[in-house]
């Protein structure tokens, strides 16, 4: 989730600090039929089938001050049918000339919300079929910069956080590495990551080692706002934060996304 705040990166002192998955604890997933399941919480994000669109739109609840304004199914990626809300049309253009086409059908839903007092900006959490779906808040629609670099931020997650990698919640056993939202697989580029500039599961305090300020909030946000720099060509003199580049290129999926979103971007 992305929430407005001051931030230490000298060419982007309006840039918003990103977030996307947090916390850890189990939420009730309703669906149409008397049965239910469980799903991890992973952003202030609640997630349920709406019973005039079971299986087309999930609807979400978000925290206090978040409306919810409309929402997008997609299909492999793309919208299912004409757009005719013109918030929608406005992320929509921005997301599909940013999202790359290798990861297209992880993105399920796109929910446009609105939150007063304004922070939000955007999340992106995992729907009850093990999609993504991605939220943005309409009013920052209008900087097209903001809100691509948010999306990049959470592509970063959708690459990272996805369960072939990681699971959501501390109650079971971990057999790779563990951080605040969950276990992250041996060997993982989030595990390996957490391993090195995580090593105590806390900041270091040196603002130096991190690309802004939110990344000194936890590993996977420290990884995801690292991508960002990465791929948008942020100016860094930090060795420890080459370093963090130098980890994020050895893994085959965010080297081929960045690849691929360095030439998007432009």
């Amino acid at each position: 989730m992305r929430n407005f705040g001051p931030q230490s990166r000298p060419l982007q002192a309006a840039f918003v600090a990103a977030c996307a998955i947090l916390g850890s604890v189990a939420v009730l997933i309703a669906v149409p039929a008397a049965s239910s399941v469980n799903s991890p919480d992973i952003g202030e994000a609640r997630v349920s089938f709406g019973g005039h669109s079971a299986r087309i739109v999930e609807q979400v609840s978000y925290r206090d001050g978040i409306e919810r304004i409309a929402d997008l199914a997609l299909v492999d990626g793309h919208p299912i049918g004409a757009i005719d809300n013109p918030d929608v049309e406005a992320a929509w253009a921005i997301v599909d000339s940013v999202w790359p086409n290798s990861i297209r059908p992880n993105l399920v839903q796109l929910s446009i919300v609105s939150e007063r007092p304004r922070g939000l900006v955007g999340v992106v959490h995992l729907g009850v079929n093990g999609g993504w779906i991605l939220s943005l808040d309409r009013a920052d629609l209008g900087d097209e910069v903001l809100v691509k670099e948010t999306i990049v931020h959470e592509i970063a997650h959708v690459a990272t956080l996805g369960p072939d990698s990681f699971a959501f919640g501390n109650d079971v056993p971990c057999g790779g590495v563990s951080i605040e939202i969950g276990c992250a697989a041996a060997d993982s580029v989030m595990a390996r990551f957490a391993e090195r500039f995580w090593p105590d599961a806390v900041a270091t305090g040196l603002s130096s080692d991190y690309v802004d300020e939110y990344a000194a909030s936890g590993p996977h946000e420290d990884l995801a706002e690292t991508f960002v720099a990465w791929v948008s060509g942020w100016p860094i003199g930090s060795s420890e934060v080459e370093a963090k580049f130098e980890l994020l290129s050895t893994d085959p999926l965010l080297a081929s996304l960045a690849a691929t979103l360095e030439l998007q971007l432009g």
